[in-house]
């Protein structure tokens, strides 16, 4: 707590022998403002140390108070407060990423029995797949892929039918020649009938 004049002079100091020298404070910017009028807060240097303050005409002798607290003891608990909230931060992060791996981890497990159980459906393998579905989300993901797999399996002996009948009726024509090339003019197709009449 300092007083001063309405020169700048101090009149009372926490330590006695700058009010008794009554030394100046007028090249302190915020006295120097409240000099002109100004009242409330402010940032003031003293004997090295950085201060917040707030200063305030006292009306009836003209002299002014300087209520000041170092900025650092003032900012100490914040700074503590702030260390312990950044390492509890800290900690809920690490368990927030090590829950995300562990949870990852399960999800790539099932999608590997998932490929797995694919794989030996395309393969034929016989019997039902031991599939962990785990969640709604994943059953209804195998679901659709055994529908799929299943349609183009269907589609495969639709296809494999279709080509025997069509190779049983080309081999019936042994009067005609069938011939057929692809873009590169390599023979695909030679049936019986052009065996017959082109050896």
């Amino acid at each position: 707590l300092i007083v001063f004049d309405g020169l700048g002079r101090v009149i009372l100091h926490p330590d006695q022998r700058r009010a008794d020298w009554q030394e100046n404070l007028g090249d302190v910017e915020l006295v120097r403002r409240a000099l002109h009028g100004y009242s409330g807060p402010g940032e003031i240097e003293l004997g090295g140390q950085r201060w917040l303050a707030t200063v305030a005409p006292a009306a009836s002798p003209g002299w002014y108070v300087l209520v000041a607290q170092p900025r650092n003891a003032l900012f100490a608990p914040v700074a503590r407060l702030a260390g312990v909230v950044g390492a509890a931060v800290l900690v809920v992060l690490v368990i927030v990423v090590a829950i995300a791996i562990k949870l990852a981890q399960r999800l790539a497990g099932t999608y590997r029995q998932l490929v797995r159980a694919a794989a030996d459906l395309v393969d034929d393998q016989p019997g039902e797949p031991d599939v962990d579905l785990g969640s709604e989300e994943v059953h209804a993901l195998w679901t659709q892929l055994r529908r799929l797999l299943d349609r183009a399996k269907e589609q495969e002996r639709s296809a494999r039918h279709a080509q025997a009948e069509l190779q049983a009726l080309l081999d019936a024509a042994t009067e005609v020649a069938i011939i057929a090339v692809d873009t590169n003019h390599v023979v695909r197709l030679f049936n019986r009938g052009a065996e017959k009449m082109l050896g």
